[in-house]
């Protein structure tokens, strides 16, 4: 760990004498800061004068600043463990504004943070792992990939109980859908039925009305022949004609009674009104009831 703290404050020199800024990495180091243990250059030594956050650290600088070797006892952030600025790509980001909630780096702290309250990362960062906050962070963490299992597991269990929902619910369509069928080609058969029963009765009672015409028919047709045949004998037509008079009568009350009776039963295909008005909505038949979600 020394070793490669070495390397990184002579950054790669073979002379351990030649201290190089820790922010910068390839520019000598003109001061040391005995309050962050880290090695700085001109520029960054104007900026560490003026920060509020570390305008008041010691700096050792000319002939006091310690080699590595005198400054190891104390601890200090190595330049590589900062990411770089988003904005500012040449520098890191090695300060937290409290009032904003965010890392910046020392140009995003002149340029927008001056009124805010700034810390300085690597005094906040040596107690934080052991502080409330991140105890407080893990735990909530910790809770929160607990709660999302639960939800996992829940949502799982759900989805199964959306699938047999379904198949329940289509089930229950298609037996609904049986029993109105059935319903429907009962209904059917049984008008049917009726159709053809009103049918055979009309059948039947104009069959009967048809034989009596027929006869009538006969019996007239054969009067009229004997009529015919008594016409050169005026006592055989006279006679005759007596005789068939009462005949004609008879026929004659028959088929007033035929008349009355050659109207047949009519009837009339009649939708029913409430299945109707099943028929015209849209949403007849059945609905589904959202009962929660």
């Amino acid at each position: 760990m020394a070793e490669a703290m070495a390397d990184s404050v002579n950054a790669g020199s073979d002379d351990a004498s030649i201290l190089y800024c820790q922010p910068c990495g390839n520019v000598l180091a003109n001061a040391y800061c005995r309050d962050c243990s880290e090695y700085l250059c001109l520029n960054c030594t104007s900026v560490h004068e003026k920060l509020s956050i570390t305008k008041n650290h010691v700096l050792l600088k000319g002939t006091k600043i310690p080699s590595f070797y005198q400054a190891k006892g104390k601890p200090f952030s190595l330049a590589g463990t900062f990411q770089k600025c988003s904005q500012h790509p040449n520098e890191e980001l090695k300060l937290f504004c409290e009032t904003h909630g965010s890392v910046c780096c020392t140009a995003c702290n002149f340029a927008v943070h001056k009124q805010c309250d700034v810390i300085y990362i690597p005094d906040a960062a040596k107690d934080y792992k052991t502080g409330p906050e991140y105890r407080k962070l893990i735990d909530d963490v910790k809770g929160m990939e607990q709660l999302a299992a639960k939800y996992l597991t829940d949502i799982d269990e759900n989805m199964k109980s959306v699938d047999k929902q379904e198949a329940d619910q289509l089930a229950m369509l298609d037996k609904y859908r049986a029993e109105v069928i059935a319903f429907v080609e009962q209904r059917v058969k049984e008008l049917s039925s009726q159709i053809k029963q009103l049918r055979n009765r009309n059948m039947a009672s104009l069959k009967e009305q048809q034989s009596k015409s027929q006869k009538i028919e006969a019996k007239l047709s054969s009067t009229k022949t004997k009529l015919k045949a008594c016409e050169q004998s005026p006592c055989e037509l006279f006679a005759e004609s007596k005789q068939t008079l009462s005949i004609v009568a008879q026929l004659q009350s028959e088929l007033a009674d035929i008349a009355d009776k050659t109207h047949f039963q009519q009837y009339q295909f009649q939708k029913d009104t409430n299945m109707e008005a099943v028929l015209g909505n849209k949403a007849g038949l059945a609905t589904l009831e959202l009962i929660t979600g």
